[in-house]
């Protein structure tokens, strides 16, 4: 990709240009807004090689990433030998080393510059070793797959420009199936395995290992979510509506009083991590704290989602007035406040009390399905203890090895 600059003269150029871009003399906005340099670098090279993004003004290359880097949390050893530098490795150091640091670097750099360095940075800290299932190979291609990737995304300039795109996010569901078979390809992966690809810019083995990651660590658990009868998307809503008693005890009364069915919305939002009915661009913000803090900061993203539009809620009558604002409800007509939703689910993370006392609220509706049941007990036998990420790892390592047999 070369160097960002062929010279002294243009290397201090664009030194001094990052310097008065990132930074703000105004306390409280200590990072001004970075598009306008990113733009006249789009512009220069037309180099649109990370992350696609929803918004071409935030698409950057690794070069410009490493500036964004410096910017932010500043290298001086760095910017005094001026050499090119490896901002992934740069951002291992960081999560390793100075993990406040990082939090900072994820709510500055917020805006995508940098996201999939950061994502992956988060993903790759769960896990100490490469699987072998992590690497791409050729599988069984699914007709139910090929049905769902015309219909992924259709008009979005990644799938309708890049010609190659949908071939590759049809290898990746097929992968999904053949790797892990107890749940197969289900409905709703395909936005998932869709939105990780354009966020690595196309890279497949990127987002392959990636994507394996989520479903197979005990801080995403991607994998129960999809299981027979789905007891992780179950356990997930029933937190949710804890946390929403909590927060909100009008609201709370009159939803549980519509008897609003969870598969109306709930449900909807956590099989697609919020790519149904969502803005994107919240999505990617959401996206940042469901890595950072794992799979049930969801509960909280979806208390502080229907909070967000209580005054609907209150004045439906039953639940079929509910069901028919659900299926009309448009992308710009919710979460066009999702800062303040991050921020507030940040604040309202799920205790392990109020997760374990829903499992045992629950759990007895999955008598019959004897995997949700053993997939309950290692939750509540493990929860509280330090090897519950060595124990889960061990479970799915079974099931991976009982679905190869």
């Amino acid at each position: 990709m070369g160097n960002i600059c062929n010279s002294e003269q243009r290397d201090e150029q664009l030194s001094n240009s990052l310097k008065n871009t990132y930074f703000s003399e105004n306390e409280d906005q200590p990072y001004a807004p970075i598009k306008p340099i990113i733009q006249n670098k789009i512009d220069r090279e037309n180099s649109l090689q990370i992350g696609v993004c929803f918004d071409k003004s935030e698409i950057i290359n690794q070069e410009i990433c490493i500036q964004l880097w410096e910017g932010l949390v500043g290298n001086p050893q760095r910017q005094h030998q001026r050499e090119p530098g490896d901002l992934q490795k740069a951002l291992y150091a960081i999560h390793k080393n100075e993990p406040g640091r990082f939090a900072e670097v994820l709510e500055q750099a917020g805006g995508g510059q940098i996201r999939w360095f950061v994502w992956k940075t988060l993903l790759y800290s769960c896990i100490k070793y490469k699987h072998q299932a992590m690497k791409i190979r050729q599988t069984e291609r699914l007709s139910v797959v090929e049905r769902d990737v015309k219909r992924t995304f259709p008009s979005h300039p990644f799938f309708q420009l890049e010609s190659q795109s949908s071939q590759l996010l049809s290898q990746l569901l097929n992968l999904v199936g053949a790797t892990f078979k107890g749940i197969g390809y289900t409905q709703g992966m395909n936005y998932i395995l869709a939105f990780m690809l354009m966020q690595s810019g196309g890279n497949i083995e990127q987002t392959w290992s990636a994507s394996f990651l989520m479903f197979y660590c005990s801080k995403w658990m991607l994998y129960a979510i999809y299981m027979t009868e789905f007891p992780l998307m179950r356990l997930i809503c029933s937190v949710t509506k804890e946390i929403l008693k909590e927060q909100d005890v009008q609201l709370y009364k009159h939803y549980m009083k519509l008897d609003i069915d969870d598969s109306y919305l709930l449900c909807k939002w956590i099989f697609t991590l919020y790519l149904y009915n969502i803005p994107k661009q919240a999505c990617l913000h959401f996206w940042d704290i469901i890595f950072q803090n794992g799979i049930f900061i969801m509960a909280s993203i979806n208390c502080q989602l229907l909070i967000s539009i209580r005054t609907s809620i209150l004045s439906f009558k039953n639940s079929t007035q509910f069901l028919e604002y659900a299926q009309e409800l448009q992308q710009n007509q919710i979460c066009q406040n999702y800062k303040e939703i991050k921020n507030n689910a940040l604040k309202t993370i799920p205790q392990k009390k109020n997760i374990l006392f829903c499992i045992n609220s629950i759990k007895d509706q999955y008598e019959k399905n004897s995997a949700a049941q053993e997939y309950f007990q290692l939750l509540q036998d493990n929860f509280e203890k330090s090897d519950f990420e060595k124990k889960y790892q061990n479970w799915m390592e079974n099931n991976l090895q009982y679905n190869s047999n």
